[in-house]
């Protein structure tokens, strides 16, 4: 029910609707101070009337924020249970190919609208983890990443976005499965399937990254990863791999430094996202 290129409220498809439009409250942008702890939450936290300020509020908007995107070719790329993958962009770009490719137009901070798509992240890697740990297998995730980069079967490949993944009871089974559903053949150690994850993770960042190409109409040269899974070096290196792309990390708790960023902005310490 928003417009996005108003950045307000489409009040023509709420009156379509028949919504009572005064339950629509005025939309804040980050960066504002709101008001000042009320009286008494100051009383019940021993806090004095700080200010109240209105940020990227939600965390990929705040990630995204802390993301220290160079220039308008680069596309962030925030890694965790699930992968977020876009540019910044000064206008929505609506178009058949974001809809055809499933794009998304976001609020972002400083006017900014974050062109992004949602991907399955490394939420196949933790269940993984969880089926070898449940059945007495004692492994954690940088074993898991550094027996994947030393698989003997470097070219299985799955597509998360197989219903065999959605949520089966054992997620190495199904990886198992599927590989030999697909005429790929049987794999058996635990370095063979977790590659067989992270190459069709990063298959999914490759055909992105080219869709994004696509819609915006230029190249992208450099994807910047941030959030919990840059800590996998080699989720990084097969990222580039697969993309052709410079990649450059960091930083781990983006979400954490975007909101912080904005606060700052509104109290007039930083003046923008560019100096941040």
């Amino acid at each position: 029910m928003l417009d996005a290129e108003k950045k307000d409220w489409a009040i023509d498809l709420i009156k379509k609707l028949n919504l009572p439009e005064g339950i629509f409250q005025k939309i804040l942008m980050p960066g504002k101070i709101i008001s000042y702890l009320a009286k008494e939450i100051q009383e019940e936290t021993g806090l004095s009337d700080i200010p109240v300020i209105s940020v990227g509020s939600h965390d990929t908007a705040s990630a995204v924020a802390g993301t220290p995107i160079e220039n308008g070719s680069s596309a962030y790329l925030i890694c965790g249970t699930w992968s977020l993958l876009g540019v910044e962009s000064e206008r929505p770009i609506i178009s058949e190919n974001t809809k055809k490719y499933n794009f998304t137009n976001e609020g972002g901070v400083e006017g900014y609208i974050r062109l992004l798509k949602n991907i399955n992240g490394l939420w196949i890697i933790q269940q993984l983890k969880r089926s070898w740990n449940s059945n007495g297998i004692k492994i954690g995730f940088p074993e898991i990443s550094q027996m994947a980069s030393k698989a003997e079967h470097e070219k299985f490949i799955i597509n998360p976005d197989d219903k065999l993944f959605i949520d089966p009871d054992d997620m190495a089974e199904a990886i198992k499965q599927y590989c030999v559903e697909t005429g790929q053949g049987l794999l058996q150690n635990i370095g063979d399937i977790a590659r067989a994850a992270y190459n069709g993770i990063v298959e999914q960042y490759k055909n992105c990254v080219n869709h994004l190409e696509e819609i915006i109409g230029k190249n992208i040269d450099t994807i910047q990863m941030v959030g919990g899974g840059i800590q996998d070096k080699f989720l990084c290196k097969l990222t580039a791999d697969a993309t052709g792309k410079t990649v450059v990390t960091g930083p781990k708790e983006a979400s954490v430094y975007g909101n912080s960023i904005v606060q700052l902005i509104g109290l007039g310490f930083i003046k923008d996202l560019t100096k941040a």
